[in-house]
């Protein structure tokens, strides 16, 4: 197993992968095209990056990172702009649908103190959980935020999802909850990065 940046070729892989493993979260109720257009900007912005786990050439997990999330939607806005509206044609009709994209959006607004970067997601595929590979994504991950100056970040889950223990377990600290879309409590967690 091997972990390096991803490429944008691997677009497809990571937004399958998020769609298997991640099935609760918010992002799983677009559709394919959409991930795999919202990672190739993951992958190709300066604001942002991503880095993969690959054995035998085959990416096997994932965590990404945004460490200027205004600009980043910015940037995937200005280089999808007339791509999206075909991409997101089910949601432009759903208003509780935009009502949640634009909570997701502006969160950080809801509470006080918050860092801007942030880890936006991880994920290992199921049959190849429990090998310490999040782990040692998450370590990759720490390593290039410390190399873009960055000391702290955050990060955003469900109340009731698994990886909650995963961020207790790796140095997080809980620093609010909050909640999203009318009932569903989500936890945020910070990073500090030691020097």
């Amino acid at each position: 197993m091997e972990v390096s940046l991803a490429q944008k070729k691997d677009s497809l892989q990571i937004a399958k992968i998020h769609a298997q493993e991640l099935k609760d979260s918010f992002l799983s109720s677009f559709s394919p095209v959409f991930l795999r257009i919202l990672y190739g900007s993951v992958i190709t912005s300066k604001y942002s990056f991503c880095f993969v786990a690959r054995e035998n050439s085959q990416v096997i997990g994932f965590v990404t990172g945004i460490t200027d999330i205004k600009n980043f939607y910015r940037y995937f806005l200005k280089r999808y702009f007339f791509l999206l509206p075909f991409v997101m044609i089910s949601t432009i009709f759903n208003l509780s649908k935009i009502k949640r994209i634009l909570e997701n959006i502006f969160y950080p607004k809801k509470t006080k103190d918050l860092p801007g970067p942030e880890l936006f997601s991880i994920a290992v595929k199921s049959e190849f959980q429990g090998r310490q590979i999040g782990k040692e994504l998450l370590k990759r991950f720490v390593s290039e935020m410390k190399i873009r100056k960055v000391n702290v970040f955050k990060v955003l889950v469900g109340s009731k999802s698994d990886a909650v223990k995963f961020y207790q377990n790796t140095g997080f600290e809980l620093k609010d909850k909050i909640v999203l879309h009318g009932k569903e409590e989500s936890l945020i967690f910070t990073y500090k990065i030691n020097k």
